[in-house]
């Protein structure tokens, strides 16, 4: 009789992430470079997991615990953030860096010009 062989299970397989063009095109010096994201994400991972032991932590009174879970849930959002930056190529979040510090300085790309250039001469 054959033996049945078990197929991995979804959790067991590695997904490709792709990269964006973008992303894979940025000198290492950049800050937005995929090394330096890498990081960011690799940092934040690390400090969710830490909020979330010290939320589960018996000794933690309950408003602790809340504030542990909103800093972890704080870091998971901005991982997701720089994971859709590695796929997309568009920065989404509002700060950048590995502990969030700068801000993140919106510009118009495409649409009407701004009124202080529409000057009538």
């Amino acid at each position: 009789m054959p033996r049945k062989l078990k197929l991995p299970s979804t959790s067991q397989k590695k997904q490709e992430v792709r990269i964006h063009p973008s992303v894979e095109a940025r000198e290492a010096t950049h800050t937005f470079s995929l090394q330096n994201v890498k990081e960011w994400i690799n940092y934040n991972k690390k400090q969710a997991a830490s909020y979330n032991t010290l939320a589960r932590n018996r000794t933690t009174s309950s408003e602790e615990k809340f504030v542990h879970l909103r800093k972890a849930n704080d870091h998971l959002a901005y991982v997701k953030e720089c994971e859709h930056y590695i796929k997309h190529g568009d920065w989404i979040a509002d700060n950048f860096g590995m502990k969030e510090e700068y801000k993140t300085i919106r510009q118009t790309i495409a649409g009407p010009p701004s009124k202080k250039i529409l000057r009538k001469k």
